[in-house]
């Protein structure tokens, strides 16, 4: 009877340390390490009631091998990366600590690693594993950026930013001027300070949506990467005649400036012309004329309403003449279409009116030489009215 007591008091102490040795276990997940590439990774696994059980790594995306082991309890398996890789294992009480470091990581380090336990006597089956990632991470960079595009205006146009780096960079665009990004949305009537994603796409575009617009890449791996791409709306050319004037006096010469404001894109071909007995004559720079273009960053001349991408053409007349006054032609031409405007230079003289509003016989340069003792001050008078037709 006795020996009957003494073998189930005997199984009953097999059964639970079986029970204990079943325990064991990895507690917890391995969480996810980033680290930038040079420095050193480390991936930790807990384990409880590790006893005389045994922990192995392994890289489970090695390129040459596939799956490579790297340890198993203390002794390094992989003995060609001995400076490579370490394994430090600590235990407090029933918890087990096992920490792997990966020294200098490079880009082929990154991938999946796994903790294993062995536990003696069962299956490997039962053995309980679980797997973490570490991503040797890489600052972003711009692949690829669309660069000079061109639509018409009312088109659409898409923007490309390909961006790469670990982790993934997130891709967004705004516009280098500050101002909201136009045309977007479904049906381009919608704006934003900012849109996220690597294509941008721009409907229903302006003269407006004319510019540069950045494309921003981050992955909060060191700086952020940027890159730009150049909208150019392409549009009809306008002219359009500036009604204001100046005359500048010299001597017994009198010069006068017309002029009109020419807008496009691509820039037109500006020419000026006087139609002389039927024929369109074109007009140079040289002794009788000066023609001359500035742009807006050049030429104070807001009050005309002059744009980022308007010209002021300007046509002087050197020494004015009766032979001068006519009908003058500015016109812009561009693959899109041809525009002009027209100016006539009219004779009038203020003093040459007598009380009954008839006007004297005798040309403005026949009256200045009948008086030269006030030539300066009749010169600087003489007006000439550029009228728009």
């Amino acid at each position: 009877m006795k020996t009957l007591q003494w073998a189930l008091r005997g199984l009953v102490m097999l059964l639970v340390v079986k029970e204990v040795e079943l325990k064991v276990g990895i507690t917890k997940d391995i969480v996810p390490y980033v680290i930038p590439r040079g420095n050193d990774g480390r991936l930790t696994c807990y384990i409880s009631q590790l006893n005389k059980n045994v922990v192995h790594w392994y890289f489970l995306n090695d390129s040459a091998v596939g799956v490579k082991h790297l340890f198993g309890g203390d002794n390094l398996i992989a003995t060609h990366d001995r400076n490579k890789y370490e394994l430090n294992q600590t235990t407090v009480g029933e918890q087990t600590t096992s920490v792997l470091t990966i020294r200098r990581t490079s880009i082929p380090d990154g991938g999946m690693y796994q903790c294993m336990v062995q536990i003696l006597g069962e299956p490997s089956h039962k053995w309980p594993k679980r797997s973490g990632l570490l991503t040797v991470a890489i600052m972003p960079w711009i692949r690829k950026i669309s660069s000079n595009v061109e639509a018409s205006e009312g088109g659409n146009v898409t923007l490309e930013c390909n961006a790469a780096g670990k982790p993934k960079p997130k891709v967004s665009w705004h516009r280098k001027n500050g101002h909201p990004i136009q045309g977007l949305g479904i049906y381009g009537n919608e704006s934003s300070y900012e849109y996220v994603g690597s294509a941008l796409t721009l409907k229903n575009i302006t003269k407006g949506s004319r510019g540069v617009y950045v494309c921003t890449a981050v992955n909060d791996i060191n700086k952020p990467a940027f890159g730009e791409a150049m909208v150019n709306v392409m549009t009809k050319p306008t002219a359009r005649a500036v009604k204001s004037f100046e005359m500048e006096p010299q001597g017994v010469y009198a010069s006068a400036n017309l002029e009109c404001i020419i807008g496009g894109s691509p820039r037109p071909t500006m020419t000026w012309y006087r139609t002389i007995d039927g024929y369109k004559m074109p007009l140079f720079s040289g002794s009788d004329y000066d023609i001359e273009s500035i742009v807006s960053d050049n030429a104070a001349y807001g009050s005309n309403g002059l744009t980022a991408d308007e010209v002021l053409f300007r046509l002087h007349i050197v020494d004015v003449d009766s032979g001068d006054y006519d009908e003058y032609t500015c016109e812009a031409v561009n693959p899109y279409g041809i525009a002009t405007a027209k100016v006539r230079l009219l004779e009038e003289d203020s003093w040459a009116y007598d009380n009954q509003g008839s006007v004297r016989s005798g040309t403005i340069r026949e009256q200045l030489d009948r008086k030269l003792l006030f030539v300066t001050v009749l010169a600087a008078s003489i007006p000439f009215i550029l009228m728009r037709y």
